[in-house]
């Protein structure tokens, strides 16, 4: 998830005072502004609603600045997680490919068959967390309800390879089970530590 420009409660905070400062500040200015000048001139209120008018006008314009900036903003993190999801699937895809490849053209077809079965729940695991991931970001942005984080499922996962195993200990090593049970893992701390990298 990327990137970080993370959006947290000082941004809002931020953008809030923002956009508050320009309507706020703008009208007070223009109402000041032209109280002045007709003090001046004895306009008044001519110049003192001309002030208003503008100083609104000068605040809905900065308004208007500041949240295409901040959308522009959110628009460039999202495309940024979303190519490193697309990223972390296509590594743990050419991972189970080499799985693949060892257990159909190597002597250690019980060793591969465990990466595979391992990796498998691994990837799906991934894509648990990926999905609750996205779920969460809704729920922060737009107020709807998380059912769940996904630990229960992601823990059944991993039981139910363990399980199966056991159960079929000639076909499957349990250490290479347990390998690759981690290979998302390891592809996250890649993927995290290039990305940064490509970032600095």
């Amino acid at each position: 998830m990327g990137r970080k420009d993370e959006t947290n409660p000082i941004q809002y905070l931020s953008l809030y005072s923002t956009i508050t400062a320009y309507l706020a500040g703008g009208t007070i200015l223009g109402v000041f502004s032209g109280r002045y000048i007709d003090n001046m001139l004895s306009t008044r209120p001519i110049f003192m609603i001309f002030g208003l008018f503008g100083g609104l006008t000068v605040g809905i314009y900065g308004t208007w600045q500041v949240v295409n900036k901040y959308m522009d903003m959110e628009k460039r993190r999202m495309t940024d997680y979303k190519r490193m999801v697309n990223r972390q699937r296509k590594g743990m895809l050419y991972l189970l490919a080499i799985f693949v490849l060892g257990a159909g053209f190597t002597p250690y077809t019980r060793v591969f068959l465990g990466l595979i079965l391992g990796g498998v729940v691994s990837f799906y695991n991934l894509y648990l967390l990926q999905r609750k991931t996205d779920e969460f970001s809704d729920v922060v942005l737009g107020g709807k309800r998380l059912r769940g984080v996904g630990m229960i499922s992601r823990f059944a996962a991993v039981a139910l390879a363990i399980v199966i195993s056991i159960r079929f200990e000639a076909q499957f090593e349990i250490i290479a089970v347990v390998i690759g049970l981690m290979t998302s893992l390891v592809v996250i701390i890649i993927d995290f530590i290039f990305f940064h990298k490509d970032r600095a």
